[in-house]
């Protein structure tokens, strides 16, 4: 029997629904610290008692920050930052008064009556920071069990190059490199930040095994696939996009296919070709400590 004009537009409705959850998953996760405003705030050290422009940044990765009017940048490390500070230890003052006051009262007047204020001028702050140098042979875990196999091809979904592995519905995925927890999104999306400024950001989970904070090493479990397996986009940012706009740029990343241990060899990937996984201890503990390296294989032991 034919099938009728409404249920066929039903179904290219819910075919559209279906696909569109995941498209453009990277995009969202960027866009919300992206395009996050930021202020910061003039405090008083209460060392030395100059003022300074204090930036806080509450994630877990480092932040470029630039300022829209100017496009005057600074680096921002998670926590407390400094960024400038003044050469006048009574600036805000009123300058009548701190004539007649000693050094000693002007600073116990700034202690009593100084209000911080928001430093003028709105910022742009872009997850990373640019990477001194990239080692372009350092070896990935594919994110696939120790001894199975898997294959890539490139996400149609997706603007920027994403990497589709193909992954049984269920199976654990597993970090390709170390680094920090960045973000865990509500739509199955886990974002990592490595110690060469690199990101990897895991899409289309369909559940997670890590939150925000969580510092995790190569081959760990970071999540669960779904029925499209599960796409990862390694990038940067890159000083090279930046400079293409005089002062905020749109996307400035460069997206990478990395090098992978597999049963070849340390290769990079060729799309739509099978590869087994090699996820051995020296793949792991590449980027561990003398002391966190001892532990981890003594608890191998």
């Amino acid at each position: 029997m034919a099938m009728s004009s409404k249920l066929k537009l039903f179904v290219f409705i819910l075919f559209v629904s279906g696909s569109s959850a995941s498209a453009q998953s990277l995009m969202q996760l960027m866009r919300s610290q992206r395009d996050s405003t930021l202020q910061g705030k003039w405090e008083i050290n209460p060392g030395n008692k100059k003022q300074e422009l204090i930036f806080n940044n509450s994630d877990y990765c480092d932040f470029y920050l630039v300022r829209r009017s100017s496009g005057k940048s600074y680096e921002l490390h998670p926590g407390r930052n400094m960024v400038k500070t003044t050469r006048s230890r009574i600036m805000h003052v009123n300058s009548r008064k701190a004539q007649h006051l000693t050094t000693e009262k002007t600073l116990q007047y700034l202690d009593k009556y100084y209000v911080p204020r928001k430093a003028a001028g709105l910022y742009w702050r872009y997850p990373g920071k640019f990477p001194k140098k990239l080692n372009e042979s350092f070896p990935y875990a594919l994110p696939v069990k120790h001894g199975k196999e898997t294959s890539w091809r490139t996400d149609s979904l997706e603007n920027h190059l994403t990497l589709n592995f193909s992954i049984p519905e269920g199976d654990t995925v597993y970090a390709t490199r170390g680094g920090v927890v960045c973000k865990a999104g509500d739509e199955g999306q886990v974002l990592v930040y490595h110690d060469d400024c690199t990101f990897a950001a895991y899409l289309m989970l369909e559940g997670k095994l890590v939150n925000p904070g969580d510092e995790i090493h190569g081959g760990e479990p970071i999540g669960v696939a779904s029925s499209e397996g599960v796409s990862i986009s390694f990038y940067y940012l890159d000083k090279a996009q930046f400079r293409r706009s005089e002062k905020v740029a749109d996307y400035p990343y460069a997206h990478f296919v990395p090098v992978f241990r597999t049963g070849e060899g340390d290769v990079k990937p060729e799309e739509g070709k099978t590869y087994y996984a090699v996820t051995d201890d020296e793949l792991i503990t590449q980027e561990m400590g003398k002391r966190e390296k001892r532990e981890y294989l003594k608890d191998k032991k």
